[in-house]
């Protein structure tokens, strides 16, 4: 763990120097020092050799990776610091004087209009106490044996440069524990937190934190505890803050704190798979991703015992208290003894001196009263949020109206013109008020300038927020759907499911598979309009809550076996047929031939070659029916032996010739004899004589 960000601390302030004069030592911005008391920068060797020369220690002594214990030290005392090599020279003793005396602030009480959140790196505190710087002056008849200021300052010098090559190697070890103390010794649990309305404001005792959207954060009023150097956070989603210290969460689940650490309460940076965070007034509590809870601090009342906490989805907490709500809507407590076994439905629990108010999910704040704190004299309905210090209670309803109980010192219940209001926050004698376009409203206290803030600039337009979000179940279908925005192009849909889920979304729904969700566990979307306009702001993220449970699965049933399994087979193929078989979707087929056949099929027939199978040999047939429903499962093997026999070629018939006959030709016209006439009386074989022409007309 890097501790050189709290050894500056210490040994700024036992030198009695501000952060101012100490920058000025070092040769650097003052931004630039409360980084490194930050821990968001390391010194290099060169500003690290002025450190140690302004708070009169060595250089080897200055990169040691540890806090010195430091004595308290009366004003009388030298200034000698214990862990410093001994020399032979002595420092008088000093008397510490103020130069600037703190004035009073007259003008409480009134409600303010606080620029919007993005102007806020603009404004400056109005009236805001300077941080008294301090002066030391030698005592009387003490410097006669001190050497002469430039004596001491070149023998410094001399010894710097003589351990400056040791010192240069142990700064790279140290640069080395750092870097490696940075990523937590190993790989941190990593989640993606979503910003949200409510955790956009925070008050602690005399001072007030904003969150921008952009993920930073903003300061005003005291730092006396260095409580408002946040300037330097980035990638902030939510924020706490606690009497005197600040808290900040960051996207990637890891934390951030500045401010007093009297009590450990800012002893955060190991920290990681954080989701929520809340501030006590000296102790800190993380909600990590498994919902279990850590909690760094003051446990003086038993607030930080909260590791056998499980199953917690919410966290808070107050002065001394501690409290996780779980996903059932059930109620953790530490640090106090009220009864909140009973409990239930419970939505959030704020804390007001000891007494607990709680939210329910229908919107009431009912009371648990303690010794300490206010409850509300009637209980009120349509509430989204309330806030509290000890002294006073704010109240925000549905309409984005805010009604306030308890002591009306300061002003601080002056807030019934409030309008539009969508979170508030309370500091010990002031109240804050987010407003839907992204400014902000005060009232009570303002002597530390906590609830006042100068520099009003146009305001750029910003988009109203998704409404009616709409997550509902099909069997393992979830659709989430939203009313339209006015002037919106798209939607930001962000959640974190089993694994981190955002999508630009141009429609008013999505719709998501159940694989992508955990079964019984609660998922949070947070959905965002957006312009592609430049001077249009985004909305502030609308988010829904969704329990996920998988459907109930069905038992299966065991489809029948295939039957009736026939073989054919003709000169080329063998077919092989089935019955169909009831609900089932395709059948897998595999015969034990020559190629091996296996496919999936979705008729009740395959045809294979007989060049497939081998003569005379066997091979089994394997037919199982299957469904695409999970409502089925597969039958049980249907087998059929088959013996193969090459079928017995068919011979080709010899054909005898058949003798072509002979043709007689036809004689010619002039070789044809003219027919002849027998006699009648002649017999046959009797000569016949040729007729005479003379013969013609004896008749």
């Amino acid at each position: 763990m890097n501790k050189l960000p709290e050894k500056l601390t210490q040994l700024r302030k036992y030198n009695g120097l501000s952060q101012q004069a100490a920058a000025e030592k070092a040769e650097v911005s003052v931004l630039d020092y409360m980084a490194w008391e930050n821990g968001g920068a390391i010194p290099d060797l060169d500003h690290l050799i002025l450190l140690a020369d302004a708070f009169h220690i060595s250089l080897d002594e200055m990169i040691r990776n540890e806090v010195p214990v430091l004595p308290e030290k009366d004003v009388h005392e030298t200034l000698d610091i214990p862990f410093m090599k001994k020399t032979e020279e002595e420092y008088p003793t000093s008397e510490i004087s103020m130069k600037e005396p703190i004035q009073p602030q007259p003008d409480l009480g009134q409600t303010r209009v606080i620029p919007a959140v993005k102007d806020l790196e603009k404004t400056k505190p109005l009236r805001a106490v300077k941080e008294p710087e301090l002066q030391v002056h030698s005592a009387a008849g003490a410097g006669a044996n001190r050497p002469q200021p430039q004596a001491m300052k070149s023998k410094k010098n001399n010894q710097t440069k003589l351990i400056g090559a040791a010192a240069g190697l142990g700064l790279v070890v140290l640069l080395l524990i750092l870097v490696f103390n940075s990523l937590g010794g190993g790989k941190k649990e990593e989640v993606t937190n979503i910003m949200t309305a409510e955790n956009r404001i925070a008050a602690g005792s005399e001072f007030t934190l904003v969150l921008n959207t952009d993920g930073t954060v903003k300061g005003q009023g005291s730092n006396d505890e260095g409580q408002i150097n946040v300037g330097s956070w980035a990638n902030i989603t939510s924020i706490k803050a606690g009497a005197q210290h600040s808290v900040g969460l960051k996207k990637n689940g890891t934390v951030v704190a500045a401010g007093s650490s009297r009590q450990k309460q800012t002893e955060v940076a190991e920290w990681s798979g954080i989701t929520a965070i809340a501030a006590g007034d000296h102790h800190t509590l993380g909600l990590k991703k498994d919902g279990t809870v850590v909690c760094t601090g003051d446990n003086s009342n038993k607030q930080c015992e909260v590791s056998e906490w499980k199953d917690v989805a919410k966290i808070a907490a107050g002065a001394n208290i501690s409290v996780g709500i779980t996903q059932e809507g059930k109620v953790l407590i530490a640090g106090s003894q009220a009864d909140v076994s009973t409990l239930s439905d419970v939505l959030n629990v704020v804390i007001s001196g000891d007494t607990l108010l709680i939210l329910t999910k229908n919107g009431s704040l009912d009371c648990i009263e303690g010794k300490t704190g206010v409850c509300p004299a009637k209980t009120p309905s349509k509430i989204t949020m309330a806030a509290a210090s000890a002294e006073h209670l704010l109240m925000l309803s549905s309409d984005g109206t805010v009604s306030a109980e308890g002591d009306k010192e300061y002003g601080r219940l002056e807030v019934g013109e409030w309008k539009d209001v969508i979170a508030v926050a309370a500091g010990k004698n002031h109240s804050v008020g987010l407003l839907k376009n992204g400014s902000l409203v005060a009232a009570g206290d303002n002597s530390r300038g906590q609830s006042e803030m100068s520099g009003v600039s146009e305001e750029e337009k910003q988009l109203e927020a998704v409404k009616n979000i709409k997550i509902t179940q099909d069997g393992d279908q979830i659709k989430i759907s939203w009313d339209k925005v006015t002037d919106a192009d798209y939607y930001e849909v962000s959640a974190t499911l089993k694994k981190e889920y955002s999508a630009k979304v141009d429609g008013t729904s999505v719709s998501l598979n159940g694989n992508l969700f955990e079964d019984g566990k609660q998922v949070t979307f947070s959905i965002v309009a957006n312009s592609r306009e430049n001077n249009v702001k985004p909305s502030e993220p609308a988010t829904q809550i969704f329990n996920y449970f998988a459907p109930t699965a069905t038992p299966s049933v065991t489809l029948a076996s295939v039957a009736n399994v026939k073989i054919s087979q003709d000169a080329n193929n063998v077919r092989i047929s089935w019955d169909a078989v009831e609900n089932a979707d395709y059948y897998e087929v595999s015969v034990t031939n020559q190629s091996g056949y296996h496919e999936k099929v979705s008729g009740t027939s395959v045809t294979l070659p007989n060049s497939s199978f081998e003569d005379g040999k066997q091979v089994t047939i394997t037919i199982v029916a299957g469904s695409n429903s999970t409502l089925y499962e597969n039958s049980v093997e249907s087998v059929t032996n088959y013996n193969y026999i090459a079928p017995t070629p068919v011979p080709t018939p010899e054909l005898t010739p058949v003798p072509t006959p002979e043709l007689t030709p036809e004689p010619t016209p002039s070789e044809t004899t003219e027919p002849s006439t027998t006699p009648a009386g002649e017999g046959e074989g009797g000569d016949s004589q040729p007729e005479s022409e003379g013969n013609h007309g004896n008749e």
